[in-house]
């Protein structure tokens, strides 16, 4: 409680001045509910758009990768010559195999004119994309490059691209010897039994 001086000298309270005691209080047990409840809430919102956001990753690049296939076998059709997709850090040559084949550091699309297998100066370009950030691709060591004959059929044998996400969730792109693409939630013979069709766990 401060003081000060009156009229004629007298020293007075000044109650204005004076802290209440209901000025300063903790918060109630209510409140402290209500904030726990507000918290939990937004955590599960920023979990479910976190999940949302690493489902659109991977969709966006499944669809690119059977878009760029379909448009392998429309080219090879439609031109007469065989068309190449291959896995390309630079957009300008096909990556050397190491290990698993790594689809996520690149794509390249091109017209095969001599049947090399290799993009030549003389051979058109289609299509290139970028590495990818969030989703990585892979396939067997044995499928370095997916081949297009003119008649519309893929070389070799099945290939099967596992695309994963950064929760380590996959979905399957298939390519059939006839050339016919297809996304599946596993591979061909429905079981997850072989490294190349696992993907790596979570990061942290």
């Amino acid at each position: 409680m401060s003081a000060f001086v009156g009229s004629g000298g007298t020293i007075r309270s000044n109650p204005i001045a004076a802290t209440s005691p209901r000025s300063c209080h903790g918060y109630s047990l209510y409140e402290l509910l209500i904030t726990l409840a507000l918290v939990g809430i937004l955590s599960a919102l920023g979990a479910g758009f976190s999940q949302l956001v690493h489902s659109a990753s991977r969709t966006a690049e499944v669809n690119t990768l059977v878009t760029y296939l379909n448009l392998a076998r429309s080219e090879a059709l439609k031109r007469g010559l065989p068309t190449v997709l291959c896995p390309s850090h630079d957009g300008r040559a096909c990556d050397a195999p190491a290990g698993d084949t790594r689809w996520d550091h690149g794509l390249l699309l091109f017209v095969d004119t001599d049947g090399n297998h290799r993009p030549d100066p003389q051979d058109p370009i289609l299509q290139r994309h970028e590495a990818l950030q969030r989703v990585s691709i892979k396939s067997s060591r044995r499928r370095t490059h997916v081949v297009y004959h003119p008649d519309g059929f893929s070389a070799g044998t099945n290939v099967t691209f596992t695309v994963c996400d950064a929760r380590g969730q996959a979905q399957y792109v298939i390519v059939s010897n006839n050339g016919r693409v297809r996304v599946a939630p596993l591979p061909p013979d429905g079981r997850i039994d072989e490294d190349i069709e696992r993907c790596p766990p979570p990061a942290g």
